[in-house]
């Protein structure tokens, strides 16, 4: 049986020391919705100035198997307008990655790089919602990801690491106590 810790070591090494030999950083914002992902490109775009980084936006268009790959519903040339509006929106080097697939989270596992730098944007919730759960799937597979909600930029309470509970909501349930109830 192989060394699963090791093997995970090893990729990362890979990954790092690729960057050590002049490939320049690579922050990678996963496509959610377009007020999440805007925030979420503000996000890396801060991060990606202060570590002298590059962004791309990756966002994923399932094509029900009904029809061919490389005619889903939505044109594909309408998508990318789309998207390059987005991206310009938060800074002018943000490149465009587009992927046509049947399976959303098999098409990000062939893409992305073992210990990438992640940004996923969602709404805050206090129940799982979608995008908290790709990015926590993200997670597992061994990227460093970092969530974003749409409310964080305009509060300036910023991004929040997975490792720690979203605590940026206050909970109406926190001044009862059980004489009050």
């Amino acid at each position: 049986m192989p060394n699963l810790r090791y093997a995970g070591f090893q990729r990362r090494a890979e990954h790092a020391s690729s960057y050590a030999s002049g490939r320049k950083l690579e922050i990678q914002v996963i496509f959610t919705t377009l007020e999440s992902t805007r925030a979420a490109l503000q996000t890396a775009t801060r991060l990606a100035h202060d570590l002298d980084a590059q962004v791309r936006l990756v966002a994923t268009q399932v094509v029900p198997y009904p029809l061919p790959l490389d005619r889903p519903p939505v044109p594909v040339a309408l998508t990318k307008q789309r998207l390059g509006a987005l991206a310009a929106s938060a800074a002018e080097n943000t490149r465009v990655h587009l992927l046509l697939c049947r399976d959303k989270r098999q098409a990000l596992q062939g893409l992305l790089t073992p210990g990438s730098l992640l940004v996923v944007g969602g709404k805050r919730r206090w129940w799982p919602t979608s995008e908290r759960r790709l990015a926590r799937w993200l997670e597992a597979e061994g990227h460093s990801v970092l969530f974003t909600t749409a409310a964080a930029t305009d509060a300036g309470a910023g991004p929040r690491p997975l490792s720690f509970p979203d605590t940026g909501t206050p909970d109406p349930y926190s001044t009862l106590t059980p004489t009050s109830l």
